[in-house]
C-alpha cells in the first residue's frame, strides 16, 4: 500500500543492508541510467587509480530522454 511507502532512500538502505555480502565492489545506481561500454572495467580502473581503502565514486549523470536521444555531452560530473 503506498500509503505504508517509506520512499527510496529507505529501500536502498534497506537493499545494502539485506543484500551486500563482502562483494569487491558495489553499485548503485537508478533504473533510468545508460553505461558505456566496459562500463564495469573503466568504474574498476577509476577505483584502483584513487588511494585509500575507502575510496567512492559517484556522479551526477546525464539525463536520459527516450528513445535512445543521447546529449552531445554524455559524461557526468564526476565526484571524487
Amino acid at each position: 500500500d503506498a500509503v505504508d511507502a517509506a520512499g527510496p532512500c529507505y529501500a536502498r538502505a534497506i537493499c545494502q543492508e539485506k543484500l551486500f555480502a563482502n562483494e569487491d565492489y558495489f553499485m548503485q545506481i537508478d533504473s533510468h541510467m545508460r553505461c558505456r561500454r566496459s562500463w564495469d572495467s573503466y568504474l574498476i580502473e577509476q577505483l584502483e587509480a584513487m588511494k585509500g581503502d575507502k575510496t567512492m565514486l559517484t556522479a551526477y549523470p546525464s539525463g536520459y530522454e527516450l528513445p535512445n536521444k543521447i546529449p552531445n555531452e554524455t559524461r557526468g560530473t564526476l565526484l571524487v
